[in-house]
């Protein structure tokens, strides 16, 4: 069972305080992949709050990658983790397919690769020049 407590006397409104700890019940494996989420109106009326509250909260789930939602089945947590790797810290990311997860997998690599010869990547442009390759005969 989900379990999910509210503070009202809290600054982190209350579709963040229900999404925040639902996220990590995800992340941390507590709600496996393929789990049913409550219905919106069950999740409301047990927490006391507005529905509309709840809607946010999964739409903001569903924003990040973690859950999706069918129609007549309810709001499923996603199937397939990814992890990322940034400033070489593991990250979760979001869920997405297993073929997005090979690429970014080949991609991490390429990073990783590019470091240990000393090279990085720069995400600023410094300057922008159109190279055209000499003609040899």
């Amino acid at each position: 069972m989900m379990r999910v407590s509210i503070n009202r006397n809290s600054d982190t409104p209350i579709y963040l305080q229900v999404k925040n700890q639902i996220r990590d019940m995800i992340i941390s494996g507590e709600l496996p992949a393929g789990h049913i989420l409550p219905p919106e109106r069950i999740l409301s009326e047990l927490l006391d709050v507005n529905r509309t509250t709840i809607v946010k909260a999964y739409h903001e789930l569903k924003s990040d990658g973690l859950v999706q939602a069918r129609v007549g089945k309810g709001t499923i947590v996603a199937v397939k983790p990814f992890q990322g790797r940034f400033n070489g810290r593991s990250r979760k990311v979001g869920f997405t397919s297993g073929a997005a997860c090979r690429s970014m997998s080949q991609i991490t690599g390429w990073f990783q690769r590019l470091r240990k010869k000393g090279s990085y990547i720069c995400r600023e442009r410094l300057s922008t020049r159109m190279v055209h390759k000499e003609k040899t005969i």
